[in-house]
């Protein structure tokens, strides 16, 4: 298929590219990588990379999924996992003074099956936690798990899974327990965090401390809601149904009113860490989580950026503008990792399908180019070739392409599921 967008020989190389980047992220029951011990949980898992992360990581599963190549077994039983890893309704203090709150989600599962709950860690123990990972676990895992259960029941229409127990509490049980672990402001909906009681706001920002409001986890709140809605449509549970829709179209109405700025840019948060949110911007668009004025403004700074080069390199995208780092030597306000590494100015192909989404909402000639500068990083560093960088890389930098981790499943997943949105 050919499209305005995208030439066919292009899409069909991203395709048969991601179709084999999600095939070497499957780890298969006995096997392993890394030196680590095998896979004893008698479930296909899937790494967040096919060379490294040794582990299965929700968040980076749950983005993977609209590209088509994941199965609705799969999924399920990566919901089962999940599930079986969630925290009991006890909260477990750590060692380190901070603490899994009942019903927590696992931020990742190893390989024996044993979940840790915060980042920066394969530790399953009580050394998890506290410092710059904060006193609460990973906050978004929460309600990704919402989504990843509603991508398997929008598949399947298998309404008795969200009615089947798992450890003796229903699935549905389950989901609404997580949504309600996070902190929020119950006027707003949105997720709020305070300096000595924070939890990272998502994954991909996790050596990143902010406070106050979120935006991107507030974002991933109000998906949720919509789809705990949906569920208890079909379980004909109408005045529940009515309750998690009236708390998404309240998030949906506190975003622009909490993270609103005159540039188009919304905030990343509201605390620590005020600062236009390149990732959180583009994902607010591709949710439909804004409207009227303030969509067209958002759009607008979405282009022009992509016109003067400060928000993205080759298709791939940063966190922070090039043009509004917090100062010459971060580009972010709270970060230990060194400026233009990883996730403090390093361009990343996740947020790509994002951005080139709401491109085509704009400008869809500009969008066409974003998406052949993409796809020819892709094809000259193809880790399938002998001798190249490791493409579909989990990040990289103009300053010699430093990356920690090749064959990164998301940076090729979430832009393919948007090509697929936008009909290619």
């Amino acid at each position: 298929m050919s499209t305005d967008l995208i030439d066919s020989a292009r899409l069909l190389f991203l395709r048969e590219l991601t179709r084999d980047v999600v095939e070497a992220c499957r780890v298969r029951p006995g096997t392993t990588r890394e030196g680590l011990p095998a896979n004893v949980t008698g479930r296909t898992l899937f790494a967040a990379a096919g060379d490294g992360y040794p582990a299965f990581w929700l968040e980076d599963f749950t983005f993977a999924l609209d590209c088509g190549f994941i199965t609705t077994d799969e999924v399920k039983d990566m919901l089962d996992l999940t599930f079986e890893a969630q925290q009991g309704p006890e909260t477990w203090h750590l060692d380190s003074g901070a603490r899994v709150p009942p019903f927590q989600i696992p931020d990742h599962v190893l390989f024996d099956a044993s979940a840790v709950y915060f980042a920066g860690t394969y530790s399953s123990g009580p050394d998890q936690g506290g410092g710059m990972w904060g006193n609460l676990p990973e906050l978004d895992d929460n309600f990704h798990v919402a989504q990843t259960a509603s991508w398997y029941f929008q598949q399947t229409q298998d309404i008795g899974f969200l009615t089947a127990a798992i450890n003796d509490m229903p699935v549905i049980e389950r989901l609404e327990r997580a949504f309600y672990v996070p902190p929020y402001d119950p006027e707003t909906q949105l997720i709020r965090v305070s300096p000595d009681e924070r939890g990272t706001n998502w994954g991909f920002v996790d050596t990143i401390a902010m406070t106050g409001h979120l935006l991107f986890c507030s974002l991933l709140r109000m998906r949720a809601a919509d789809r705990l809605a949906n569920f208890f449509s079909a379980l004909h549970e109408n005045e529940k149904a009515a309750k998690y829709r009236g708390i998404a179209d309240t998030i949906k109405s506190s975003i622009p009113v909490a993270f609103g700025t005159d540039s188009g840019w919304l905030l990343a948060a509201t605390g620590q860490c005020r600062q236009h949110d390149v990732w959180g911007t583009v994902f607010a668009l591709y949710e439909d989580a804004l409207s009227g004025k303030v969509r067209e403004r958002a759009l607008a700074a979405v282009l022009d950026a992509y016109n003067n080069g400060t928000a993205t390199f080759r298709g791939n995208v940063r966190h922070v503008l090039t043009s509004e780092d917090f100062s010459s030597t971060s580009a972010w306000e709270s970060t230990p990792t060194e400026h233009n590494n990883y996730q403090n100015g390093g361009y990343w192909g996740t947020p790509s399908g994002w951005y080139l989404h709401a491109l085509a909402q704009i400008d869809r000639a500009a969008c066409a180019r974003f998406i052949a500068e993409y796809i020819d990083e892709l094809i000259e560093g193809d880790y399938r070739r002998p001798d190249t960088r490791g493409s579909p890389l989990e990040w990289f930098h103009p300053d010699g392409f430093r990356t920690p981790v090749p064959i990164y499943m998301t940076s090729v997943a979430c832009p393919l599921a948007a090509l697929i949105r936008l009909g290619c």
